[in-house]
């Protein structure tokens, strides 16, 4: 472009030189007069020979070849400016193209973004789903549980998770074995489960007939009744005594007697001591019911059945049926 420029301004400033050299004469009958005119004859040769001067180049013929190369940059010109207007659409085709992939990758980059959120919460979910599966099975009972908790901390389920693996799936079925490891840990699992009901019926069976001694213990204290006569106690045997003392501890609810940082069996093994706690016991309750004890003829209160049927028809744990020092009693009865 530069040059082209250039080359240019050379031609219209040679035009301008013509144009000036063409108003130079005075009329058109000047030129008229100078086109008529003939050609000068050449001179006669002297005798010392010189090289002739070049023909003189008229003005309009100058003229006409600075208006051919004029146009002829023109054209060259106005085919440079047609390629840099094409140039510069497809640079703008480019640009858009460009933009609409940009536009395009963010918009895979979002949704990709998308779906690792989406995968990780139906992790999350599937790993929340197995963790509920393995505590909560068909049997809600505190065996199955209790098994349920042997079975994680023995690595049970370690080894299912390794049983379910794309590499003994392919030992498998390499060794051309009909019988898959998925079917193989589903059998598994149905054999554990079985485990589990089995124990679970056996420790409701145990429960259930504790319950069913525990009721019976409660009815035939009620029917011997609390003896409130201090000579009668003093009289008492061991068995007795532990007699008045379950009615206290059990029907009667003794506050010093249930609570097991204050009473326990271990402390009444011998008479003395379990006659003073017996007769502790019948203060506290002459204390807290004054009025039960007026008619001096009765020695023996029968307690009330709703007291017997109500919420010690099962027990609270197995301590408070049969302690280690209660079994070691000889007098238990």
């Amino acid at each position: 472009m530069p040059k082209v420029a250039q080359s240019f301004k050379n031609i219209v400033s040679r035009c301008s030189a013509a144009r000036a050299t063409q108003r130079a004469p005075a009329s058109t009958t000047a030129l008229q007069d100078i086109e008529n005119t003939p050609p000068p004859q050449p001179r006669a040769r002297r005798a010392t020979r010189s090289q002739p001067a070049p023909p003189a180049t008229p003005p309009l013929a100058e003229l006409e070849k600075l208006r051919s190369e004029l146009a002829a940059l023109q054209d060259e010109n106005s085919a440079l400016r047609d390629a840099s207007a094409e140039q510069a659409r497809q640079l703008v085709q480019s640009a858009s193209e460009l933009r609409s992939a940009r536009e395009t990758l963010a918009k895979v980059r979002q949704a990709k973004r998308e779906l690792s959120a989406q995968k990780r919460s139906l992790d999350d979910q599937l790993k929340e789903e197995h963790s509920e599966r393995a505590l909560h099975l068909e049997v809600s009972t505190t065996v199955a549980f209790n098994a349920s908790q042997r079975m994680r901390k023995n690595g049970t389920e370690k080894f299912i998770d390794k049983v379910i693996t794309p590499s003994l799936e392919t030992w498998v079925i390499r060794n051309g074995r009909t019988i898959f490891a998925k079917q193989q840990v589903g059998e598994f699992r149905e054999r554990v489960a079985a485990d589990y009901r089995e124990k679970a019926d056996t420790h409701d069976q145990q429960a259930a007939k504790k319950v069913a001694i525990e009721k019976e213990r409660l009815e035939r204290l009620a029917a011997v009744g609390m003896v409130t006569d201090v000579a009668a106690v003093e009289a008492m045997t061991l068995a007795k005594l532990r007699e008045q003392l379950e009615i206290h501890k059990d029907i009667l609810k003794d506050p010093v007697l249930t609570d097991k940082k204050q009473f326990k069996w271990g402390m009444v093994k011998s008479l003395i001591p379990r006659r003073m706690a017996v007769l502790a016991a019948l203060e506290r309750y002459h204390l807290a019911n004054p009025g039960a004890l007026k008619a001096a003829e009765k020695s023996v209160l029968l307690p009330s059945p709703m007291e017997v049927d109500g919420e010690h028809s099962s027990i609270d744990s197995e301590a408070d049926v049969d302690s280690e020092d209660d079994m070691a009693d000889e007098e238990f009865f």
